[in-house]
């Protein structure tokens, strides 16, 4: 212990302290400090920092503007503490075109005050949409692929949550994988989980917190959505974020209508979700394909997957609006309980056949009646046209 001090006697001089031990006692001193100032500032005033992100759509669809909900969030952030506003552009491909700092400072001091803060942000924030606006991209085409690998590749970067705001028709995209046009004719739901079994299901967006904002689509020939369309749009893309592991906010319609960016990327009018058409009327029977006697094996199995095929695209084209009763029928041959046994056989393997084409569970009910019931009722009892399946598309409450 004589290298750090040396006894002190009486009549002795003082000790002297080595170069170590020096080093050490300041390190201390300063800990100290550091501890000094938080207990003064209290756990509530340490100041935070929030990574904001704006990823914009820029095709001939969307209004050259910036949400006015992305723009009340920065300001926010600005009073709060103080942040960054990084902003992406999206065409065929996204591109980093701006970055803001929130934190109003005067004289190394943070200002909180509202009216300051807005002032001073305002400029800053026009810079962004501005650097929207000058930045070209591809002439057709929206990735909205790229929007979300952007999302990705920013908390990548930050090491931590990141607060997206994503804004977007969704309806554009036009490149795979995500070609949404494509994609209408079915339940949003469904749409993603056919989705997530391709390259989109290795996208992680884990400490993404996501703010869709939803554009009007504007531009020559543009109608306004119908309610279907905007339903439609909410939830897959709310959907296919969660999928990805994104914490996501409910999504704000935003209703502005003005002239799209400049140098935009070219896309097709919006028709959004196409009304479904009617679902088929009366009953749908496997009669041509009659099942082998008191078996539930299909005599053409051809024959009874067109009629499938066709129950399974009516009931997606319905958009969820309708479920499928399965019932099965057999001839007056045997006793009661065999043939209960067999019509229901019958139904379930009709049911398998709906459920491999997409069709989920919860949807489907299946039961077998035997003879006691005839599925053609002006048909001999012992007849073949009694040993069927009927498939019933029907409307929920």
């Amino acid at each position: 212990m004589a290298g750090y001090y040396e006894h002190i006697g009486l009549g002795e001089e003082p000790r002297r302290w080595s170069t170590n031990a020096k080093v050490f006692a300041g390190a201390m001193a300063g800990l100290g400090i550091v501890f000094a100032v938080l207990l003064l500032l209290g756990p509530g005033r340490v100041p935070s920092s929030t990574k904001m992100v704006w990823i914009a759509e820029k095709t001939t669809r969307v209004s050259a503007a910036m949400p006015a909900s992305v723009r009340v969030r920065a300001q926010e952030i600005g009073v709060s503490g103080g942040g960054e506003l990084a902003t992406w552009v999206v065409g065929e491909r996204a591109r980093l075109v701006d970055t803001e700092d929130l934190k109003l400072t005067v004289e190394g001091e943070q200002v909180t005050d509202k009216d300051k803060v807005e002032k001073a942000l305002r400029p800053r924030l026009d810079k962004a949409v501005a650097k929207v606006g000058e930045t070209a991209v591809e002439e057709q085409g929206f990735a909205l692929f790229a929007a979300l690998q952007a999302a990705a590749d920013e908390e990548r970067a930050a090491g931590g949550p990141v607060e997206v705001w994503l804004s977007t028709t969704v309806f554009a995209g036009s490149v795979d994988p995500l070609t949404i046009s494509m994609l209408t004719g079915t339940d949003p739901k469904q749409a993603v989980d056919e989705l997530m079994k391709g390259s989109l299901g290795r996208l992680d967006l884990d400490g993404v917190r996501l703010h869709p904002v939803l554009m009007t689509p504007v531009g020559d020939g543009q109608r306004a959505l119908s309610p279907a369309s905007e339903a439609w749009r909410a939830v897959f893309i709310t959907d296919l974020a969660e999928r990805m592991h994104a914490t996501v906010s409910e999504p704000v319609h935003d209703n502005t209508i003005k002239a799209a960016w400049p140098h935009s990327a070219s896309v097709p009018v919006i028709e959004g979700v196409k009304p479904p058409p009617p679902p088929p009327t009366g009953d749908l029977r496997i009669d041509n394909a009659a099942f082998k006697p008191n078996i539930a094996e299909l005599a053409d199995p051809p024959a009874a997957e067109q009629v499938v095929n066709t129950v399974a695209a009516a009931y997606r084209q319905s958009l969820g609006r309708y479920r499928i009763e399965v019932t099965g029928y057999c001839a007056r041959f045997g006793d009661a309980a065999g043939a209960n046994q067999t019509s229901s056989d019958r139904a379930n393997a009709i049911a398998a056949m709906l459920r491999d084409r997409g069709v989920p569970d919860a949807d489907i009910s299946a039961r077998g009646v035997g003879f006691q019931d005839r599925a053609d009722p002006e048909q001999d009892p012992y007849s073949a046209a009694q040993r069927v399946v009927v498939l019933r598309l029907v409307k929920k409450p």
